[in-house]
Order: structure tokens, then C-alpha cells, then sequence
């Protein structure tokens, strides 16, 4: 039998099956438009797990992320059928976008203030946490 997708017929329709490339799972539109959000949750995978403690590498994460939600948003934008889709992948995607935000401001507020002694940090730890104390004991 005649390879039909090989040989270009001008009155042949080609009815071949899918070659092993275009099988492929990577080959998908799903993935082709979803790639950048998976690498967003990666990278906040390693922001939470601590195997990216420094603060620059943090800011960088948080650029990063913000740009493949950007880039999320304007891939998917261009594959919702209406308006009532289009708004619920914004709103799917303001989840990211919040989080790579919060990063980026967390980054800059430890950037921004003078470092507090420990000494402070314990007893304002502390206070709170006696005061709660002394209410649940007073309360039960």
C-alpha cells in the first residue's frame, strides 16, 4: 500500500492516521497554553518547600511569575469561545497573580525596613501569646 500522507496528490484526500509527533502528549493545545501556569506553580513550589531562601532569588521568582501569568492570560485569552469564559480564566488566573504579588511585595518590604533586633521580635511573639493564654484560662 501507497503512503498517502508522503506523496503529494492534488485529487487524493489524505485519511492517514497521526504520525508518532503529532501523538505525543507534549503536542497538545491544553499543554501548548497551560505550560507557562505549571511552571508559575512550580516556582512557587519551591518558594513554600524553602529551596529558595534568598531574597533576590525570591524577587526574581516573583518577576517571573508575573510575566508567565501575563503570558498565561494572553494564551488563553486568544482560546475562550465568549465573555462568560474569558472572565472565568481571568479569575482562575488572579489566584497566581495575587500570590506572585504578595512575593514581590514581601520582597520589598524586607528590603525596605531596617532589621529589628531578635529581642524585639520575642517579646512582641510573646505578648500576644500570653494575653491569649490568660483569656482561654479565664474563659474555660
Amino acid at each position: 500500500m501507497v503512503n498517502c500522507c508522503r506523496e503529494p496528490l492534488a485529487h487524493h484526500i489524505c485519511s492517514c492516521p497521526p504520525t508518532m509527533m503529532e501523538r505525543l502528549w507534549y503536542n497538545t493545545p491544553v499543554l501548548a497554553r497551560s505550560w507557562s501556569l505549571i511552571v508559575v506553580f512550580a516556582i512557587f513550589g519551591f518558594v513554600v518547600s524553602g529551596m529558595l531562601p534568598s531574597e533576590p532569588g525570591r524577587a526574581v521568582a516573583s518577576a517571573l511569575c508575573m510575566a508567565l501569568v501575563i503570558q498565561s492570560w494572553v494564551m488563553q485569552r486568544r482560546y475562550a469561545k465568549n465573555r462568560e469564559r474569558l472572565v472565568l480564566l481571568t479569575l482562575a488566573l488572579t489566584l497566581p497573580a495575587l500570590a506572585s504579588l504578595w512575593l514581590g511585595l514581601n520582597v520589598l518590604r524586607f528590603y525596605s525596613y531596617a532589621p529589628e533586633s531578635r529581642a524585639q521580635f520575642y517579646s512582641a511573639v510573646l505578648r500576644p501569646k500570653r494575653t491569649f493564654r490568660a483569656w482561654h484560662t479565664l474563659s474555660v
